[in-house]
């Protein structure tokens, strides 16, 4: 991931008080945004939060109900779609079946109206930004997705637009290809620094891919950070529960001990150290959330874990095994990785005594 400090400044794209409605229904409620100059950001979030909806406002395919959208500062919202210099890739590719790849590419600069050979020149570069020399005659239906994914590409790129927006373009391929497809685009937006908006509700696109990640919920922007900032300190529940797993105790804030929140939880002999949130007084209810891969499992009850139970189950995914340890806090969830089968097989102990424990700054504190 490329760090903020390497990123240009100028800002490239802003969004203004947005707000798009469908008949009664507000799918936007009043967007700001600011996309910085050769930035990549991801637009994130579960089904109908408007991440689509936001998207093909800025793409002229949808009108905003209020606000303005610019591109270095001129307003485009009042241009149609064709000259706003942006380029889009859809999930579904829209490659014409009768057209074969060069075609397929060339077709955006006939729209534009540009020259045969400087059409010709820009083809064949873009033929060999995304790898496909040697496919130029081919038709759609003789490619492979991820083939066809790059062809979709290339037919953006050839008409260099000053941001490229894409609509969860790797929705439909396998999960190999896919994280081969992400690799791909991160290299091409590094190569050519281009501004590029994407469209994801898988979590580890975006903090993989992004250097920003705008995490959106029933139309508003929840949290706009890095991704090592909306993954170690979610500004809210819901934007921690959303991006990767969590364990939950709820209990209430009864002190404060050296810059953290004690937190009582029911059935519990001893309260918890948490992170402390200074939005929460004391007597105050509240969510506490931390990931399993922050928690250590000890084999036995030897007292020196926060927590004490048994091992309930152990679920073996490959590069981790998911460990469930029963205790009075309910059931938690450890992931340990895969380091060797003999501690595998020693953790998988079903039905044994654990303790387990984690640094006080990793449990997460939240209103309830």
């Amino acid at each position: 991931m490329k760090a903020m400090a390497d990123i240009p400044t100028t800002t490239h794209l802003e969004i203004r008080a947005l707000c798009r409605a469908f008949g009664d229904v507000g799918a936007l409620a009043t967007i700001n945004l600011a996309v910085v100059e050769g930035e990549f950001l991801a637009l994130l979030g579960p089904s109908g939060c408007g991440k689509t909806t936001l998207l093909r406002c800025i793409a002229g395919l949808l009108d905003p109900t209020e606000g303005d959208i610019l591109i270095d500062g001129q307003s485009i919202v009042r241009v149609p779609v064709h000259r706003r210099g942006l380029g889009m890739v859809f999930q579904s590719y829209a490659l014409f079946p009768h057209m074969n790849v060069v075609n397929n590419i060339r077709f955006g600069l006939k729209m534009h109206k540009v020259p045969s050979s400087e059409a010709d020149q820009r083809i064949a570069d873009a033929i060999d930004l995304v790898q496909l020399r040697g496919y130029e005659q081919r038709l759609p239906g003789q490619l492979s997705g991820g083939q066809q994914q790059r062809v979709a590409l290339a037919r953006a790129l050839v008409t260099r637009p000053s941001v490229l927006l894409l609509d969860e373009p790797f929705g439909a391929l396998d999960a190999k290809l896919r994280q081969s497809m992400q690799i791909e685009l991160r290299r091409l937006q590094r190569r050519l620094k281009m501004t590029m908006i994407f469209v994801t509700h898988d979590q580890a696109e975006a903090l993989s891919m992004a250097d920003r990640i705008a995490v959106m919920r029933a139309g508003r922007i929840e949290q706009l950070d890095t991704p090592t900032r909306i993954y170690d300190m979610p500004a809210t529940a819901f934007v921690a529960d959303f991006i990767g797993q969590m364990n939950r105790f709820t209990g209430r804030i009864i002190g404060r001990s050296n810059g953290h929140a004690l937190l009582a939880v029911a059935d519990l002999p001893a309260p918890l150290k948490a992170r402390d949130n200074p939005s929460l007084a004391v007597g105050d209810e509240a969510l506490a959330m931390i990931r399993p891969e922050r928690i250590q499992l000890k084999r036995g009850s030897d007292g020196d874990g926060m927590l004490e139970g048994v091992t309930s189950d152990a679920i073996f995914n490959g590069e981790r095994l998911n460990v469930l340890v029963q205790t009075g806090a309910g059931s938690v969830s450890v992931a340990l990785p895969n380091v060797g089968v003999d501690i595998t097989r020693a953790a998988a102990a079903v039905g044994q005594p654990a303790a387990i424990s984690w640094e006080s700054n990793d449990l997460l504190l939240f209103p309830a």
